[in-house]
Formats: structure tokens, C-alpha cells, sequence
């Protein structure tokens, strides 16, 4: 005859499951919120470099130009407004034939804003 004492039975008790599944949904939780985070700044980095890019090329524009107009232009492009604004420089120029001039350009783009400056001389041949 045997005993009726405690028999060994194999597998979990259903404390360890519920902690284990715990444990899981922590650690799925906080590899979301590290992906989401990630996401959000490749976002964020994507709209500030296509912002800088059009900033850049509407400079690169300007100082192309055979001869720079004082004033505003406006326009947008592949989701990125831009504003590029030429005005007299308020200095002397270098020399009695040439003239100085500000050129500011604003390029925005889901609320990433680049703001590019630059100065430009007119009154000699460009290339």
C-alpha cells in the first residue's frame, strides 16, 4: 500500500505562468516604445534634411543668378515651403562697381525649419 502523501507532478505552477507572461509583456512594451521612439526620429531627421536640402538648392539658386532682385519669392516643393528673401547689405561694398546683398532662405517642412544665410556680391561675372 502506498501513501497517500504529496505527489511530484512536473510543470508550472499557474504564479510562475502569470509572472512569466508579466514579464513578457514588460519587456514587448518596452521594445515598442523604443521602436515608436526610433521611428518618430528617423521622421523628424527625414523632414530636417529635406528642408536643408531645399534651403541649400534655393541658395545655390540665388547665387547662380546672373543678377541678384532685391525682394521676397515664396514657393513649395515635395512638401517643403520655402521662402528666400534678397536685400542690400548694409555695409560698404568692396569696391565702387560691386554691391553687397543678404540672402536669407527659410525652408519648412513638418515643423522642421533650416534657416540658411549667406552673402552675395553683384556686379562681377559669375560662372
Amino acid at each position: 500500500m502506498r501513501g497517500r502523501g504529496r505527489r511530484s507532478q512536473g510543470g508550472f505552477s499557474l504564479i510562475e505562468v502569470v509572472v512569466a507572461l508579466a514579464s513578457v509583456a514588460l519587456m514587448l512594451g518596452t521594445i515598442y516604445q523604443v521602436s515608436n521612439g526610433a521611428v518618430r526620429s528617423t521622421v523628424r531627421t527625414d523632414n530636417y534634411l529635406r528642408a536643408l536640402a531645399m534651403a541649400q538648392s534655393r541658395l545655390a539658386e540665388a547665387a547662380a543668378m546672373p543678377v541678384l532682385k532685391v525682394g521676397t519669392v515664396m514657393g513649395s516643393a515635395d512638401g517643403v515651403a520655402w521662402s528666400r528673401s534678397v536685400k542690400p547689405y548694409a555695409a560698404p561694398p568692396p569696391s565702387p562697381e560691386t554691391r553687397l546683398y543678404e540672402v536669407s532662405v527659410i525652408a519648412t517642412r513638418s515643423g522642421s525649419r533650416v534657416v540658411l544665410e549667406t552673402l552675395l556680391i553683384d556686379g562681377i561675372p559669375r560662372e
